[in-house]
């Protein structure tokens, strides 16, 4: 199993309905990946956020790191 760790902090004017928008639209591409296991979310009391997300090998997590449509 691959995992990649993503580490992340709002800004207080941060607009959620657009956030929560681009998460469905990136949870969707993931999860449609071949080899992609799943996805977890973590938040801290002080705002922090950490998501994983695991794939089954290094090649399918490299395909959808290289996945044009994310970018």
């Amino acid at each position: 199993m691959v995992v990649v760790i993503f580490r992340s902090r709002l800004r207080e004017a941060a607009n959620l309905e657009e956030l929560a928008v681009l998460y469905e639209r990136m949870y969707a591409l993931v999860s449609a990946m071949p080899g992609f296991i799943q996805v977890k979310d973590f938040q801290a009391s002080d705002g922090e956020a950490v998501s994983i997300a695991e794939f089954d090998t290094l090649e399918h997590m490299t395909a959808w790191r290289e996945h044009g449509s994310i970018r």
